[in-house]
Parts: structure tokens; sequence; C-alpha cells
């Protein structure tokens, strides 16, 4: 308001004052999610704290509040692997289970070190790479001159590949070459079985190899065992006792 008056002039001045405060907050760290690769039966490396993030401290620990630092405080077991070593500073070493290939995962949890947490996960995808078969060896037992069949030689052989989660056909194995026993001869049918014939006369134990295949390039070899028996010795024929028909004899001992 400005009042006037002769030979003065009067003003009225009001002032406001406008005070702003900042109130610093420590910001939340963040965990984001991560996915790895690695071969079966391969241990893989990596660091899950690479890509997670605190704006007081900076992306994977590059720089920020001094007393704050980004560690792991904890994590899960995975399912289908192990985690053979381990740092907070975010370092782990996955090894997948033996022969494994799939999806595994697992859950860790992060802190900034001031009573803030978030939880990452780690997703890791193993590969599949062909293990080779397992041929068992077998045994068959025939007698002297007298042939005999196996069953199907690879009802005791395995793959490691074929599991209750990733199963294979029942004709899965192919046998792909098999060698002659040194004592006999051997047919083979397509069933899996062998037909073993031994050389006249011959009795005493004999073998032949046969290779298995799963058609991936995995390959094994084994050797299957005929012990033979040895037979009723023919009698080739009655030597003629002299005497006289309807007449008892003596035997004479000499």
């Amino acid at each position: 308001m400005i009042n006037r008056m002769p030979g003065r002039v009067l003003c009225a001045v009001s002032i406001w004052l406008l005070f702003i405060c900042c109130i610093a907050y420590a910001s939340l760290p963040r965990a984001n999610n991560d996915r790895y690769f690695t071969n079966e039966d391969t241990e893989v490396s990596f660091n899950v704290l690479q890509n997670d993030f605190d704006a007081d401290i900076g992306a994977g620990n590059t720089g920020g509040v001094a007393e704050e630092v980004l560690r792991v405080f904890s994590y899960d077991s995975p399912r289908r692997g192990s985690i053979i070593r381990f740092s907070n500073d975010g370092n782990f070493t996955y090894l997948p289970d033996l022969n494994f290939h799939g999806v595994d995962s697992f859950e860790y949890l992060i802190t900034d070190g001031s009573g803030h947490y978030d939880e990452g996960l780690v997703v890791i995808t193993v590969n599949s790479v062909n293990d080779a078969p397992v041929a068992i060896g077998d045994v068959l037992i025939v007698t002297e001159d007298t042939s005999g069949t196996t069953g199907d030689v690879r009802d005791n052989d395995f793959d490691p590949d074929c599991t209750v989660e990733n199963p294979c056909a029942d004709d899965h194995l192919q046998i792909v070459d098999f060698s002659q026993p040194v004592n006999g001869t051997l047919m083979f049918d397509l069933n899996g079985t062998f037909t073993y014939t031994p050389s006249r006369n011959f009795f005493g134990a004999d073998s032949f190899t046969y290779i298995i295949s799963d058609g991936g390039g995995g390959v094994d070899d084994i050797t299957t065992f005929v012990p033979g028996e040895p037979g009723t010795p023919a009698i080739p024929g009655t030597p003629a006792i002299p005497g006289t028909p309807g007449t008892p004899g003596t035997f004479v001992e000499t």
C-alpha cells in the first residue's frame, strides 16, 4: 500500500522467504536376472552382480557411496546341479549333474549393506553332449558239437543319454559290427541275437566281440565268452564176443 502525503512518499513492503529442504534417502538395490550357457558335464563361472544396480553405488559396484557395496547375501541351491564355488562379491561356479542337459535355475539375494535387499534369478541352459553307449559282456554256454543262441545281447547294454526325462527307443542301440570266434562260427540276427556253432570236437573257452552304436557317433565294444562243455563220447561200435548163442559166457580177467 502506498500513502501519498505532501512532500514525502511512504512505502509498505512485504518480504517472503522460501526454504527448500532436500532429504537424502538411500536408493534401493536392483537385482537383474541372468542367463548363462554351458555344456553337459562342464562347469561354468560367472558374476551375478555385473548387471545389478544401486544408484548409490553404480552398476556392478563401479563407484558411489563408499560405505555401501553390493554383495550377495544368500542364494538357493539349483535343482539339477551344484554351486561348487561361491563368494559374496557375486562370483559363482555352477556344475550340472552328471549327464544332465536342459534348463536349471536358482535365486539369489543381494544387499547394499544398509538393510536393503532385492532378489534375482539365474537361468542356466545346459547343452546336450552325446555320451558313448556302454556295452556289457555276455556269456553263452554250449555243449561240444552243439549250436547255441544268445538272447538279445543289447539287453544289458545302456546309453547314459537315455534317462527317464529323455527316454530313447527300445531299438536305439544298434550292433554295427562283430568279430568271428577262433574256434567256431557265428551268425547274427537283426533282433540282436547271435548263434554260435563250435568247431567239430572243440570244447573249451571261445569268444567274439561286437560293437554297438547310439547313432550319434558314440560306440562301444565288448567281448562275449562262450565256455564249451564236453559232450558224451560216441561209442563207435560193440566189440564182438566169441561164444555160442544161448550159452552163458564167462569173462576172464587178463
